[in-house]
C-alpha cells in the first residue's frame, strides 16, 4: 500500500502526544528532545503551540509537560457518540422490522451529518447509507431536523454560508425557503427530503434531544418514491417523531 504523504509538524505532535502517555503522564522537555531527535528551538514552538490549544498542560513548579483538558473533552465526545449508538440501535432495529425500510442514525459534524448508523432495508433497491458517510444538512431530512434545533447562532451561521448547490429539481437553494421549512420542521417535529439529496428518494427524520435541551441526533427512515405512498409517508410522519421523542426522554439525562 502506497504511503500516504503527511504533514511534518503535525507528526511531531502526535509523537509528542504518544510520547507524554507513555511515559507516565509527567515528561521532561530534555526527555521529548531525545526521544523525538529535536532541537529544543523546534521543539519549544510545537509545545507552545500544543498549550495553547489545550493538547498538553505544564507544570509550573517541575516544567513537565502532561496531557491537556482538551483531549479529555475531545474523548467524551468520542465516548458520547459511541454510547449513543448502543443507545438508539434497538430503536432503529423495531422501525427496521415495522417499515422494512432502511433507517438511519446522523449527528452533526463539521457542518455536515455524519451517518453513524443505519439498517438497510431487505428490499433489493433500497436507500444506502454506510456509516461515516457525509451529507450536506441543507437538502437532507436527517440534516435538516438537527439544523431547525440547532440553536439560534448555528443555524444563522450555516443559512448565511450554506452551498445551496442543486442536485435535484426540488432541492432548496436559497436562505429564505430553507428558513421557512425549518420553522415548519420545528411545529411538527419531523424533516423531509422529497427527491431533495437524489431523485427518486424520500426520507423522513426527527431529531434527538438531550437534557440540556441540546440536538444531539436525528433518526430517519428512508425509501424509494415509488414504494412510498401517502399511507406510508403518514405512517412515517407519526412513527418517527413518536421514536425521537421517546428517544429524548431516554437521553434526558444527559447535558
Amino acid at each position: 500500500m502506497e504511503q500516504k504523504k503527511t504533514n511534518q509538524s503535525i507528526d511531531r505532535a502526535v509523537h509528542i502526544l504518544n510520547y507524554i502517555a507513555e511515559n507516565g503522564n509527567n515528561a521532561r522537555l530534555m526527555d521529548i528532545c531525545q526521544a523525538l531527535d529535536l532541537k529544543k528551538s523546534t521543539l519549544h514552538g510545537i509545545l507552545a503551540t500544543m498549550q495553547v490549544h489545550g493538547l498538553i498542560m505544564q507544570d509550573p513548579d517541575t516544567t513537565r509537560y502532561s496531557l491537556g483538558i482538551k483531549l479529555f473533552e475531545l474523548g467524551k465526545i468520542y465516548e458520547e457518540s459511541f454510547s449513543l449508538g448502543a443507545v438508539i440501535r434497538p430503536t432503529l432495529e423495531r422501525l427496521s422490522a415495522e417499515f422494512k425500510e432502511s433507517v438511519h442514525l446522523g449527528i452533526l459534524t463539521e457542518q455536515s451529518v455524519l451517518y453513524m448508523d443505519q439498517i438497510e432495508s431487505p428490499y433489493s433497491i433500497r436507500v444506502a447509507a454506510q456509516a461515516g458517510h457525509k451529507a450536506p444538512l441543507y437538502c437532507t431530512a436527517l440534516g435538516k431536523a438537527i439544523l431547525a434545533f440547532s440553536d439560534d447562532e448555528m443555524q444563522e451561521a450555516y443559512l448565511e454560508k450554506a452551498p445551496y448547490t442543486r442536485l435535484t429539481e426540488n432541492t432548496l437553494c436559497t436562505a429564505a425557503d430553507l428558513r421557512q421549512e425549518l420553522k415548519e420542521i420545528r411545529r411538527t417535529y419531523w424533516a423531509i427530503d422529497n427527491e431533495e439529496a437524489e431523485s427518486g428518494l424520500v426520507c423522513i427524520a426527527a431529531p434527538v434531544i438531550n437534557g440540556g435541551g441540546k440536538v444531539i441526533a436525528a433518526i430517519g427512515i428512508s425509501g424509494p418514491k415509488h414504494r412510498t405512498d401517502e399511507a406510508a409517508l403518514n405512517a412515517w410522519k407519526d412513527a418517527i417523531p413518536a421514536a425521537a421523542r421517546d428517544l429524548s426522554q431516554t437521553m434526558r439525562f444527559t447535558r
